[in-house]
């Protein structure tokens, strides 16, 4: 929790103190209105400047007890170059009154008729989209609204030597929301899918191949990559000609030859054969598929290849599925 001291220290002109109890009100459903209309006011002063505006904090969630304080977010492309807005919204009647270069580089400013604290943060900044996630959060689950509701009631009876004291002890409720919050992120996440990194000496025949069918055949099942050992120029021309002919992949256009150190981290390591060795290419599980190299030979011997990748293909999606390898 954020000392006094630094307060202080981040507060342009003087700390006001409260010395007393917040005073709470119920909610409102002129604040949207308020929200509006500053809204319209801020983005009428950044005009040709790529903003986001959004209505924040307990006013903006229906049903939720606050201060009589409107608190929105400004987005801007970069909340550290003040001299890009800071003078624009002054001259439309807000004061900078918090700057936080070491906290996402966060500035306040704030505005009265209504009151408002106008918090600016860069575009992508993670605490904003926490702001945003919370007040999305409350406004769909009542259970934890009121809970906050409960939490904020409780402190406010209190009394605060400055009203960021009572704002800083809600940290706590606040993070017990955010773990309901994340749990069920968690449960509705994607399942991440395991990475396959097929490989062989030159990166140029079947683990280009293998790559190829890995994608057209599991791609719902498993990521597929390919690389080599050593560095090879192209792709064997007669890998992509007979895969396309056979599969209608063109491999000259979606793949290229790479070697160990283009590889993503992966969770199984495929080698194709030739005694190929990765020792220091981490992964979960390795296998071997003792594939001869079919390059400078006939159309039968790399059909045969094929083959033997394509059924392998299968029967690697076959076993992660089942959970036998990952």
């Amino acid at each position: 929790m954020p000392s006094d001291e630094y307060l202080k220290e981040v507060t342009i002109g003087t700390v006001e103190e409260r010395n007393g109890t917040i005073t709470l009100h119920a909610y409102d459903p002129a604040w949207p209105e308020q929200y509006l209309a500053e809204q319209e006011k801020i983005m009428d002063a950044l005009r040709g400047e790529a903003i986001t505006v959004e209505h924040v904090g307990s006013t903006s969630v229906p049903g939720l007890c606050a201060k009589l304080i409107l608190d929105i977010l400004l987005l801007v492309e970069d909340a550290g170059a003040e001299e890009r807005y800071v003078p624009a919204l002054e001259r439309a009647g807000y004061v900078l009154r918090i700057r936080e270069p070491d906290w996402y580089q966060h500035r306040m400013l704030k505005g009265s008729n209504p009151a408002v604290n106008l918090h600016v943060f860069s575009t992508g900044c993670e605490e904003a989209r926490r702001m945003l996630r919370f007040r999305d959060w409350l406004r769909s689950h009542p259970e934890d609204r009121e809970r906050y509701a409960c939490a904020k009631q409780e402190l406010a009876r209190q009394t605060w030597t400055y009203v960021q004291n009572y704002a800083d002890a809600k940290s706590e409720v606040v993070a017990e929301i955010f773990h309901h919050i994340e749990a069920a992120d968690r449960d509705h996440a994607e399942p991440q899918k395991p990475k396959v990194a097929f490989l062989c000496v030159h990166n140029s025949c079947r683990s280009q191949m293998a790559e190829a069918l890995g994608k057209h055949l599991a791609g719902d099942v498993f990521e597929s990559f390919s690389a080599g050992t050593e560095s090879s120029a192209q792709i064997n021309p007669d890998a992509v000609r007979l895969v396309k002919e056979i599969y209608g992949i063109d491999m000259a256009q979606t793949q290229y030859n790479k070697p160990l150190s283009a590889l993503p981290a992966v969770d199984i390591v495929v080698t194709m054969g030739c005694n190929v060795q990765c020792p220091t290419f981490p992964c979960s599980y390795r296998e071997d598929w003792g594939l001869d190299d079919p390059s400078g030979q006939e159309d039968a011997v790399f059909r045969a290849v094929l083959s033997r990748i394509e059924a392998n293909v299968r029967d690697l999606k076959r076993r992660i599925q089942a959970g036998e390898l990952v």
